[in-house]
């Protein structure tokens, strides 16, 4: 084996270790982003679905839904709760950065499976094949969505 299919390799196999990070780090801040998403979607049905039973429910069953608070106090706290978490969902927009977050996983993945096909011994590199890996993971990361830099370090 010669010192340049030695360099492919180790090349191959840095790369697919930075992939590899890559991947775990982008998971995790889509699997952060969508747990917030879905929470703030809950809050706010939840919000809305009550605000809706005090303001509907509660007179036609008669059964205080307020707990002993005024209800126009009650229901006012509520509308406000509600709008808040509106605003909130609509300025954190934590879907798409998790969606982000996704596609930039998924491409990571893609460029280590490529490489795992030349560092499990199954294949050798070629120089062509070599130069592929590394344009696609260059492509990745200028495409993808970033990793805030407060958080990289973490």
């Amino acid at each position: 084996m010669n010192q340049g299919a030695v360099n492919i390799d180790e090349e191959i196999a840095s790369i697919e270790r930075k992939a590899d990070q890559t991947c775990s780090v982008h998971a995790w801040f889509r699997d952060r982003y969508q747990f917030r998403a879905d929470m703030l979607d809950y809050g706010l049905m939840a919000a809305s679905t009550y605000l809706l039973g005090l303001t509907v429910v509660e007179p036609a069953i008669g059964i205080p839904l307020s707990f002993g608070v005024d209800r126009t106090a009650f229901i006012s706290a509520m509308s406000l709760l509600t709008f808040f978490l509106s605003i909130l969902q609509f300025k954190s927009d934590w879907k798409t950065k998790a969606q982000a977050h996704q596609k930039s996983f998924a491409e990571y993945a893609k460029v280590k499976s490529d490489c795992r096909t030349f560092t499990s011994g199954v294949r050798n590199a070629t120089a062509s094949e070599h130069q592929r890996i590394r344009d696609r993971y260059d492509m990745v990361i200028d495409v993808g969505t970033h990793i805030p830099e407060k958080e990289f370090v973490r």
